[in-house]
């Protein structure tokens, strides 16, 4: 069995700073920590966490020259697809969501976005967006294949929803990895960025 909590670090004895960190449990053992990465990346796919901000750098769209922004996750949808696809595993974390800016930087910022141009940064921001999660959640999945933690319950999902070709899967590969042999992928069903 495994589990994921959250833990508070005191950088020396006495000390009045705590850290707060996030890390992995096998049978009550602490394996890994995750870093604040990783561990963003269990907020955003976590149905229960609610809001969510996140820094966007570099962002060039609508007037806005090598900007950047501060956005906050209003709302989320996130499910799992799963199929076989010519015998193997695949799953596909959906992420549909919904964000509001909080603030942009830029050195010289406009003082006006004209409406096709606030449309323009709108889709740039929910394209980085979607750029954060993704590469999130490849390292999310990265670390879930490693230390064979399933936090993201893909193989629960192909056991109680592809029972058959699951079992069958098990029964030809019977050393394999489950999570190893999973073709893991990430698809932004769509990304509405308000201002």
């Amino acid at each position: 069995t495994y589990s994921i909590s959250y833990l508070v670090k005191r950088e020396a004895a006495g000390a009045e700073f705590q850290d707060f960190t996030t890390a992995v449990f096998r049978d009550g053992r602490m394996i890994r920590e995750l870093n604040k990465n990783e561990t963003r990346a269990l907020l955003w796919f976590d149905k229960r966490a609610g809001r969510r901000a996140a820094d966007l750098e570099g962002v060039t769209a609508g007037g806005l020259q090598d900007g950047a922004a501060a956005v906050e996750l209003k709302s989320k949808s996130v499910w799992l697809k799963t199929r076989f696809e010519n015998g193997k595993p695949a799953a596909e974390l959906r992420f549909g969501l919904k964000a509001v800016v909080n603030e942009l930087r830029a050195e010289n910022m406009p003082q006006y976005f004209p409406p096709a141009e606030k449309k323009a940064l709108a889709d740039a921001l929910g394209a980085k967006l979607g750029e954060l999660i993704a590469a999130d959640a490849g390292a999310l999945w990265k670390i879930a294949a490693e230390e064979q933690c399933d936090f993201l319950n893909v193989e629960d999902m192909f056991r109680r929803f592809r029972p058959a070709l699951y079992q069958k899967w098990k029964a030809e590969n019977p050393d394999a990895s489950f999570l190893n042999a999973v073709n893991f992928g990430v698809k932004i069903t769509g990304a509405e960025i308000v201002f």
